[in-house]
């Protein structure tokens, strides 16, 4: 019917909130970028407690163990840091990548 009638009145649904991908993307970079700086703070607190010394790439060069076995666990402890650590920074990059990109689009 048309504007003129009551009694057919069609109603619009409301628009769709307005999403802003770049600070979505941003968002993500810094809960990556926290979760990153927990794994670090981790990763610092075990090499303390432990007087680990690492090489750049991660690799124990000298520790303080107690026990005889203790060398393997510390060692298979601080490899699964590693690998947390590894994994956080490949989503952390990937993310900077996709944020960077959207910051791109909007120039």
């Amino acid at each position: 019917m048309g504007w003129f009638s009551k009694t057919a009145t069609e109603t619009i649904p409301a628009p769709a909130p307005v999403v802003d991908r770049c600070e979505e993307a941003q968002a993500r970079v810094r809960e990556i970028k926290s979760e990153l700086d927990q794994i670090n703070r981790e990763m610092l607190a075990f090499k303390t407690k432990n007087e680990i010394v690492s090489d750049s790439f991660g690799r124990l060069l000298r520790m303080r163990c107690s026990t005889i076995g203790g060398r393997a666990e510390i060692e298979s402890q601080w490899r699964a840091l590693l690998r947390r650590r590894d994994a956080v920074m490949a989503r952390w990059d990937a993310s900077l990548r996709e944020w960077s990109a959207l910051r791109q689009q909007e120039k």
